[in-house]
């Protein structure tokens, strides 16, 4: 049986997606976003006109914030999967008063080269602490924040040149896309700064390559007949 569970094994690992080294090129031409819809109506002062497109919000001293910087283009990426930059997210994150956002929005375009804009929502929820422990999240001053951002950009289909791929966003990343979270824990009394991450693939996220489940059914199967030739012995 051990045997059995060791084999098991070794085919799932050699069952899980690899990049392809035939992997195509897409060419990035822009990317781009404008704050949108911050809650609760009025809390957020927003301008797009100039980079970093900025959202503000709070009275005091140094206000609290977001900034977002497109990605500068062009650039090709990599359909196997490698993670490629949207753009730099900055939290500017200081003690405030008056009336902090609960959420915003930041209206997204990715520019395929010869192809119509990809177009969507990306949708921040903003969890501004009270700055006395316990903290709820981990801080290096009491207390830190945290950013959330969902989105419909998960395997959203487009055609280039013929061949059929996906986007899909993966979230924040501070060590160039090799681990995404899509929640950023952002330090009190400073510029807290991450990329934003997207991905192209030829196969959806979350579905197995047809050669895959080739190979772990093969595998089953023949672990099914050593099973019985086992039980005859």
């Amino acid at each position: 049986m051990r045997k059995c569970v060791v084999i098991l094994i070794a085919i799932a690992a050699i069952a899980l997606p690899a990049p392809s080294v035939w992997a195509n090129l897409v060419p990035i031409n822009a990317t781009d976003g404008l704050w949108t819809n911050g809650q609760p109506v009025g809390a957020a002062t927003i301008n797009n006109a100039t980079d970093p497109r900025t959202a503000r919000w709070g009275t005091g001293g140094a206000l609290s914030g977001y900034n977002w910087s497109p990605a500068a283009t062009p650039f090709n990426a990599d359909s196997s999967g490698v993670a490629f930059s949207l753009g730099t997210f900055n939290h500017l994150n200081f003690p405030i008063g008056g009336t902090p956002i609960t959420s915003i929005d930041l209206d997204f375009s990715l520019q395929i080269d010869g192809l119509a804009p990809l177009l969507g929502t990306f949708h921040f929820i903003h969890d501004e602490t009270p700055n006395a422990v316990p903290c709820a999240y981990p801080s290096t001053t009491p207390c830190a924040d945290a950013v959330t951002v969902s989105s419909p950009f998960l395997n959203t289909p487009f055609n280039y040149l013929g061949v059929d791929y996906f986007f899909s966003l993966l979230g924040f990343s501070q060590d160039g896309g090799a681990t995404t979270v899509n929640k950023f824990i952002t330090q009190e009394n400073q510029e807290n700064i991450a990329g934003l991450y997207g991905v192209i693939t030829e196969i959806p996220i979350g579905v197995p390559e047809p050669s895959t489940l080739l190979l772990l059914a093969s595998g089953l199967v023949g672990l099914g007949g050593m099973a019985r030739r086992r039980r005859k012995n």
